[in-house]
């Protein structure tokens, strides 16, 4: 997400990419190259429809960075986590 600093902790919790499950773990975590084959990314929201439309008032989804046609927007319920 774009504005990704200010909205930590308030909207956004957390993202990363996704990686091609032949992905050579060791090299990506020293530096090299990633195959992203996508993205995740946790929000907090009070809806999905608040939660949509942030996404898409987001210049990632506006400049056509995110396929419009592969956005799943999901309610979420975490379970277990290292903090609990």
């Amino acid at each position: 997400m774009a504005r990704a600093k200010e909205d930590l902790g308030k909207f956004l919790i957390r993202g990363g990419a996704m990686l091609a499950p032949d992905s050579d773990l060791d090299a990506v975590a020293s530096g090299g190259p990633k195959k992203m084959i996508g993205s995740v990314i946790f929000v907090r929201g009070k809806s999905l429809e608040e939660v949509t439309k942030r996404v898409k008032e987001d210049i990632y989804y506006t400049s056509g960075v995110w396929d419009h046609n592969k956005l799943v927007i999901l309610p979420y319920i975490e379970a277990v986590s290292e903090s609990k």
